[in-house]
């Protein structure tokens, strides 16, 4: 003899697996807030150094090619005496850089190398470029709680830090 179910408790079973399948791979919002995101923060330092020996300026912060927060920077590098690489004359740079915004508070390490740059012209001043790595050390605000680092590039008083976080 066949078993014949009524159409209604076919339709039923099949909401029930479908709302199971909801329910478990649920995580009741937690993966969009830890989920990783690109960063991409560009800052315009000024090349005057302030009396508490940092450096300052605006910067744009973007989470996934979105503009998120604005506001100010203030960069505290510490350049070790210059040394020979491979006939390159270069200086490690260590330092904490804290971006102040509308949101909230984000304070980032960093350590990489910085090289002069001689001018063409030698009656000019040399610039710079400077790169290395980054992470995040502590935040407030809109920041609390994220976790991530990058790299960074400098040409001459442009900052770009670029990375994942999570938060």
């Amino acid at each position: 003899m066949k078993r014949v179910l009524p159409a209604c408790a076919g339709v039923a079973t099949v909401a029930m697996l479908l709302l199971a399948s909801i329910a478990l791979g649920s995580t009741g919002g937690k993966q969009a807030a830890t989920a990783k995101s690109r960063i991409a923060i560009t800052n315009r330092v000024s090349a005057k150094q302030r009396a508490d020996h940092t450096f300052g300026g605006p910067f744009v912060l973007a989470l996934n090619g979105v503009n998120q927060d604005t506001g100010t920077t203030s960069i505290g590098p510490i350049h070790e005496p210059e040394r020979t690489v491979d006939g390159q004359q270069q200086a490690r740079v260590t330092g904490t850089t804290t971006l102040t915004g509308k949101k909230g508070i984000l304070s980032l390490s960093f350590r990489g190398v910085s090289v002069n740059v001689r001018n063409f012209d030698s009656t000019k001043f040399p610039s710079y470029m400077e790169y290395g790595t980054w992470k995040i050390a502590g935040g407030s605000g809109i920041y609390k709680g994220w976790k991530g680092g990058g790299r960074y590039a400098v040409a001459s008083n442009n900052v770009e830090w670029d990375g994942y976080v999570t938060n």
